[in-house]
Order: structure tokens, then sequence, then C-alpha cells
């Protein structure tokens, strides 16, 4: 906690501006955006590797923090005060990072594969800023980003491990049990919590989203590898913008248009993430398969 105090008297404008936009690198619909252009339109597996990462490690962090309940560094300690714009995106109970956890499992997964050392080097910065970022603006402790960056890291690189030697794609069945059975597994786990008291129902809302979200990509990833395998390719650039703006048109839809219209709780929280995903994963492929058949994903 000394440290975020010595980072709050630190803090300028251009500060507050600067390591705004880098925790930015680690919001939901950042990462949702990275996998739908690449997922879409550029490298399907390249893609599936992001997303397992992210949604594996996504539900690791929710559980964590469901279970050790540690409140954030403003409420342990009212002498600090975080930066007002960063506490609205700053949900959920304070340990481990969930933005930390996104963008080490996202960037991380880019390091992997970086062929060049900058590349590289670029995706270590995104990390550490992001992580960094996190302190800086008052919401999150050194412990919470650490343990964040540890968790999703030792994970991404699990996946990756296991991606290269072929395990996902010998195993597909084995793979969508054990993802599919971790998710159910993590939103039970957060409706009881939430149903029992012990845990306020705005503090369970991302654990089901994460648990609804990481059972959709179980379900889609296995039907799209084993029933669609749609291509990535088209035959014009503006055909890719179409098919991307459509897509993304797609998921802001289910993601606000339920929200706006049942309100938010866990039921439809756990639903449209349910809804999102599997229409990002499976739903929208068989649309693209439709219009422009094939099979491709390794480029």
């Amino acid at each position: 906690m000394d440290f975020l105090h010595v980072l709050q008297e630190l803090r300028t404008p251009f500060g507050e501006a600067f390591f705004q936009a880098m925790t930015w690198l680690g919001e939901e619909l950042v990462a949702m955006a990275i996998l739908g252009i690449l997922y879409w339109c550029v490298h399907k597996e390249f893609a599936y590797r992001l997303a397992f990462s992210f949604f594996l490690s996504g539900i690791a962090t929710q559980v964590v923090k469901l279970t050790l309940r540690v409140p954030r560094p403003w409420v342990r300690d009212a002498s600090l005060v975080p930066v007002g714009t960063a506490t609205e995106t700053a949900t959920g109970y304070s340990f481990p990072s969930g933005h930390t956890q996104t963008g080490t499992s996202l960037y991380g997964t880019f390091l992997w594969k970086a062929p060049k050392w900058w590349q590289r080097l670029l995706c270590a910065a995104a990390i550490v800023l992001l992580g960094f970022s996190r302190m800086y603006l008052g919401v999150h402790t050194p412990a919470d980003v650490l343990a964040a960056l540890g968790m999703a890291m030792l994970l991404t690189i699990l996946i990756n491990t296991l991606y290269d030697r072929g395990v996902f794609e010998r195993h597909r069945l084995a793979v969508m049990v054990v993802v599919t059975g971790i998710s159910f597994a993590t939103l039970i786990y957060a409706w009881i919590l939430s149903c029992n008291g012990t845990v306020p129902q705005e503090l369970a809302a991302d654990a089901v989203k994460a648990g609804a979200a990481g059972l959709a990509f179980g379900i889609g990833w296995y039907l799209e590898t084993t029933k669609v395998s749609f291509t990535t390719k088209t035959r014009t650039l503006w055909q890719q913008l179409v098919k991307l703006f459509v897509g993304l048109i797609g998921v802001l839809v289910l993601k606000s248009g339920i929200k706006a219209v049942f309100g938010e709780t866990l039921l439809v929280d756990g639903i449209r993430y349910f809804l999102v995903v599997i229409w990002v994963t499976y739903l929208y492929p068989l649309v693209i398969k439709k219009f422009h058949g094939g099979e491709n994903g390794h480029l």
C-alpha cells in the first residue's frame, strides 16, 4: 500500500492520461476486437491460441477473486484515492488484477509467437505498462498485478506449449470437456456464493461472465473445428472490412442490447456472455462459410 501512496503523490494530468490509455490495452472490448479481427479475418489458429489463454486465465483469475475476496485498495485505505475514470471498469474484487490477466494472456501469446526481437519487446512493454497502469491509477496493489501476471503467463506458456505439440488438435473432445467443465463449475461456484449471501451479486458478476464465456468458447471451438472450418480469406479488403463490421455489430447487439432490454442480473449476464461468445466462435463462422465457403485457418 505504501507504493500506491508514492504513486499517488507522483500523479500528473499527463501521467493519468497516458496510463489510462495503457490500461485500455486490458479492456474487455479491446480483447474482443483483437480476437474478432484475428479469428474472422486473419489467422484462425492463432486466434484460438489467444482465446484459450484469455478465457482460461480469466476463469482462474475470477475463481481466485471469489475465493480470497480481497477489497479494492481505496476500500482498505481511505487515504488512497484512485483516478476517477479508472474505477468505472474496476469491478469485482481486487486480487488478482483482471486487466493485467487479460493483457498478459493476449500479448503474452503474441510474445510467444513473435519472430523478431523488437516485436517481442513491444509485447513485453505492453504487459509491463498495462500492469503498472493499474497501480498508477490506484485500482490495484503490486500483489494484485504480480499475481495476475504470474498466473496468466504460466497458463499462456502451458497452453502454447500444448498447442505446439498438437494436443488440442489430437484431443478435441477431451479439451472441450475440460474447458466446458471448468467453466460450468465456475458458474455454479459464483452462483452459490451469490445466493447464500457470501458474495454480493455485483461482485460475483465478473465470475459469471467468465464462466459463461468459457462455456460458450469450449462448445463453439469444438463445433467450429469439427463441423464448420470456415475460411478467413476473402477476395478483397473491402469484403474483410464488411465481414468484420457485421461480426462486431452482432457482438454489440448481443452484449448491450440484451442488457438494455432485460437489465443486469447474474442470469442475464450469463446468457448474454454465452451468446456473445457462441456468436463469435460458431454462429458467425457459419454465416461466413455460407457466403465464402472453403476451409482455412492455417496461414
